[in-house]
């Protein structure tokens, strides 16, 4: 009788862990000695000469497309399918991290599809709470519905007023906006502290760039709390660079005590 075959997920949790010991790069350059200009070029810290943009870059974005189309044939076919190679490799940097980064590309390159599908190599460990802003909370629904079709509209929670805590309890995926954040929203609070997140998108993460600020106070906890918790934002720091700071400081996952 042949062996069980391993699930999906267990077995690209094993070529992540590989991956972080072998790499289709060569080794980093040793500290003690003075790297070539071919090393500093492939480890991206000086820009290869136009002459040999063609011929320094095409093997490593070759071997990085074939590594991703391997690593992510957990997600749907039609998510994995429009793809573009840079955002497969943004899921990848985040499952390499356990599912905590913050994916900090430009507007219009497609952070939404890159977060869903990072979400969704975890929905075992779902519920999913996604904290947008208020006008883009039903955006994401569609964006929801259209790219994890197995998800059924009544699977889908969009809270509507700062009373509106139902159905946070049964609910696989709750959509909050930021505008219901307020000090005065003890019930809806209450309720997500106590449903206990483990997966947690935060759309906009510069909305957190103030520690003083209400929203993020209570933010806060809920993403340090949570198992995973991916930041997506295009403007890091909207002026100063202390800003970013915040953003950061909620990806590093609260210790008990404190």
């Amino acid at each position: 009788m042949p062996p069980p075959q391993p699930m999906k997920r267990d077995r690209v949790l094993n070529d992540l862990e590989l991956g972080r010991r072998t790499s289709c790069r060569e080794a980093i350059p040793s500290p003690f000695r003075n790297p070539s200009r071919r090393e500093m070029m492939e480890e991206g810290i000086i820009m290869p000469r136009v002459h040999n943009i063609k011929k320094s870059l095409t093997p490593h974005i070759s071997c990085v497309t074939s590594e991703s189309d391997k690593l992510l044939d957990f997600l749907p076919d039609r998510l994995r399918a429009k793809l573009l190679p840079f955002q497969k490799d943004g899921i990848i940097f985040a499952l390499k991290r356990n599912g905590r980064c913050m994916v900090a590309d430009e507007m219009g390159l497609g952070k939404t599809i890159q977060a869903i599908g990072i979400a969704y190599f975890y929905k075992e460990e779902w519920p999913l709470l996604i904290v947008v802003p208020s006008s883009l909370r039903y955006p994401w629904t569609e964006e929801i519905e259209k790219w994890i079709p197995e998800l059924s509209p009544e699977e889908i929670n969009v809270i509507q007023n700062k009373t509106d805590v139902r159905r946070i309890s049964t609910s696989k995926v709750t959509v909050l906006g930021y505008g219901l954040l307020t000090a005065d929203a003890e019930t809806l609070i209450d309720a997500l502290n106590n449903q206990n997140f483990k997966v947690v998108i935060v759309d906009e993460s510069h909305y957190m760039k103030s520690r003083n600020a209400t929203r993020s106070r209570i933010l806060l906890p809920v993403v340090q709390k949570a198992r995973r918790a991916i930041l997506l934002t295009g403007t890091p720091a909207l002026g100063r660079p202390e800003e970013v700071l915040q953003s950061l400081y909620s990806e590093l996952k609260r210790r008990e005590g404190r």
